[in-house]
């Protein structure tokens, strides 16, 4: 992953400290489709979505990290896109007793590292959608990054 930032965006100079083979880490990409999720919002006027079901499977993911797995939850970073979804899964964590587990976006986490880290893109968002439905014009334009404000997602990258 890191390589493919570095050659896109730095032309190879980005280095992460590693060596290849270096990394006995993994990546696993967890399909929630099958898990029917809903992306709600917080109550207010800025856009502040979370996603219940996708929290659950996160403090199941944290639970086996630390039982099975032996990390500590200090070791373990959690990286959402939204501050929405921040404020849900830290108040989920602690109704859990899940303590020092850090939450956050990616800012948060510029430049540090984690053993564990669980990132959740928050949304099961398709055009037509209930949720999408409900949204106002200005939270989609948000959304897809076409008005003035900040964009929250931007998933394209093209050459």
């Amino acid at each position: 992953m890191c390589s493919v930032i570095s050659n896109f965006f730095y032309n190879g100079k980005l280095s992460n400290g590693l060596s290849p083979g270096d990394n006995n880490g993994q990546i696993v990409f967890i399909d929630s489709s099958p898990l029917h999720a809903v992306t709600k919002k917080l109550e207010g006027k800025k856009f502040k979505p979370y996603n219940e079901t996708h929290t659950e499977k996160i403090i199941e993911l944290i639970k086996t990290s630390v039982s099975i797995n032996h990390y500590g939850t200090c070791e373990i970073g959690i990286v959402v896109p939204f501050n929405g979804s921040v404020q849900y899964v830290r108040e989920q964590l602690r109704l859990q007793n899940l303590k020092n587990v850090e939450v956050g976006t990616v800012h948060t986490f510029q430049g540090r590292e984690k053993d564990v880290i669980i990132f959740d893109t928050v949304l099961e968002l398709d055009r037509g959608t209930e949720t999408f439905d409900k949204m106002t014009e200005d939270e989609k334009n948000q959304l897809l990054g076409l008005n003035d404000s900040e964009p929250i997602l931007n998933g394209k990258i093209s050459s």
